[in-house]
């Protein structure tokens, strides 16, 4: 796999660039891209935890609880969120470290309310910003869903909701990944957290030019 760059090779030029921040059209399609994905993935869930423990209807017994308990979910469910959300960048950030050796930037993207991991000052090749961008939501489900086979139903029930929240996170992470397929393989991406800017050879670069 080619190298990641820490300065702009010669010959390249800006090609085009997707900022969540001051794209109103980008922000809503990744909006809607969230709840697009609920339903499969709500589906998928019931499913799923039906087939471990077909003596026991996990979500109806969660659903049948007294109210103080719910609230008790509820905020177990907050506190799920926000540790899926944080190993979630977590991933992303050892794979900018292992292709970089340079610690990423993390931060909070206000206008969101969500957590990123980024290498402002490197510029990635294509396929390589494909392996960091698909990354979290690969390794999250395969371990999500290898726990619930071990764990009994809660457990169970904890771990695929994981799965689940993880997912519809991604749905961000998945427009940017089907968006550098349609680019050429020698294209280098700059990710600042919020932005992703495109570079390719100009026209008339020289042949040598590294990709």
């Amino acid at each position: 796999m080619a190298k990641a760059h820490r300065t702009l090779p010669e010959g390249y030029a800006i090609h085009q660039t997707l900022d969540f921040s001051h794209n109103l059209k980008a922000t809503l399609l990744m909006n809607l891209a969230v709840f697009v994905l609920i339903v499969p993935l709500a589906w998928f869930a019931r499913w799923f935890l039906a087939a471990l423990h077909p003596q026991t209807d996990v979500l109806r017994t969660l659903l049948d609880t007294s109210t103080a308990t719910q609230l008790t979910l509820l905020a177990i469910l907050i506190g799920l969120c926000i540790l899926v959300f944080s190993l979630h960048e977590a991933i992303h950030g050892a794979f900018f470290w292992l292709l970089t050796r340079e610690r990423p930037r993390f931060g909070f993207k206000i206008r969101s309310l969500s957590l990123y991991a980024a290498a402002p000052d490197w510029f990635l090749t294509r396929n390589q910003h494909l392996i960091v961008g698909l990354a979290p939501l690969v390794l999250i489900t395969a371990a999500g869903l290898a726990l619930a086979l071990l764990l009994p139903p809660g457990g169970s029930l904890a771990a695929v909701g994981a799965v689940v929240i993880n997912a519809s996170g991604a749905a961000g992470d998945l427009i940017v990944v089907i968006w550098l397929l349609t680019k050429s393989p020698d294209t280098l991406v700059r990710d600042t957290g919020d932005a992703f800017t495109l570079y390719q050879p100009a026209l008339g670069a020289p042949a040598g030019s590294e990709a």
